[in-house]
């Protein structure tokens, strides 16, 4: 009776990994922080690719989300200006 079960949740785990992966591992949500002097500011890079081309969305501490215009990938650099 846990062979069964064991099989299932196995399955289920395998296949959700799957259903995840990318084949541009640039692609997410990526958070970060940024020191400056008068402390961390957090902000974060929103990447999606449609129709063969990154789409990156940008948000620096308490402002507004910006386009990133011009983003190049080259090998496994992302240029972002």
């Amino acid at each position: 009776m846990r062979f069964p079960k064991c099989l299932i949740v196995s399955s289920a785990l395998v296949l959700g990994a799957l259903a995840q992966s990318r084949t541009n591992p640039f692609v997410g949500r990526w958070d970060f922080n940024i020191a400056t002097p008068s402390g961390t500011r957090a902000s974060w890079l929103g990447i999606s690719e449609k129709e063969g081309n990154l789409e990156v969305w940008f948000q620096p501490t308490g402002g507004n989300v910006y386009r990133v215009k011009d983003a190049k990938l080259n090998g496994s650099h992302l240029t972002l200006t």
